[in-house]
């Protein structure tokens, strides 16, 4: 194995508790600023996560073709803010979410970036993502010698695509039978690396089950050191 490609938000980057520190801070900022018109309890309900994630959910039913973040952002916080009533308002606070989540540097575990170190001074590290996260001033960026984003190939490719795979392979001058996929999503980074020929590592640090519609990773690990066992 000469070739590693990482998937980058849910495996390198802690998406859920990053989200989940982005949504506190736009939290705070809303009862700063609208202390009084509206009751906490309230507050509370709309900004939590299950309501945000039900709104996600639903806006992603209603909608077959995938929608850019930007737009699924805006489509879902109205969803789950709207007892507001006030557009402007509710603008105001997806402007806010996006300053506290799309800002670098990403959260990172000091695992990731233990691990990345290790493994940039055995293998060739390529970043292969669908996401526009940067990870600029995290500490890792210099690791990679590869970044391959869906957004800057082509819009309407990406993962699973198997061209997105092929197209990352011929920028790291890599071949599949040298190069492994790791990533946390089933259908867009194992599905995808399996479709292009690939070997992959699930990354599954909740221990959620494989879906049976998929084909199986060649690893699964939970915890991101257990790596270095592996490569």
């Amino acid at each position: 194995m000469k070739h590693i490609f990482f998937d980058l938000d849910g495996t390198l980057v802690d998406e859920q508790n990053w989200a989940k520190e982005a949504l506190s801070k736009t939290k705070n900022f809303f009862l700063n600023k609208y202390k009084g018109k509206y009751k906490k309890p309230l507050v509370d309900k709309l900004f939590s996560k299950n309501n945000l994630l039900s709104s996600r959910k639903k806006v992603a039913s209603e909608h077959t073709k995938q929608l850019h973040k930007t737009e699924f952002r805006r489509l879902y916080f109205n969803e789950a803010l709207k007892p507001i009533k006030d557009p402007n308002i509710i603008k105001e606070v997806i402007v806010q979410y996006s300053k506290n989540k799309d800002r670098p540097p990403p959260l990172l575990s000091d695992d990731t970036r233990t691990v990345v170190k290790y493994l940039s001074q055995k293998y060739i590290l390529t970043l292969l993502s669908n996401s526009h996260t940067r990870i600029d001033g995290s500490g890792i960026e210099t690791y990679f010698k590869h970044t391959v984003r869906s957004i800057d190939f082509d819009k309407k490719i990406r993962k699973p695509d198997p061209a997105i795979f092929n197209h990352a392979l011929k920028i790291a001058g890599a071949s599949k039978d040298t190069t492994i996929m790791i990533g946390d999503t089933p259908k867009e980074d194992i599905l995808g690396a399996k479709k292009a020929g690939l070997k992959v590592i699930w990354f599954n640090p909740n221990k959620e089950n494989f879906p049976n519609s998929i084909p199986r990773p060649n690893f699964e690990i939970h915890n991101f050191l257990e790596l270095m066992n592996i490569l």
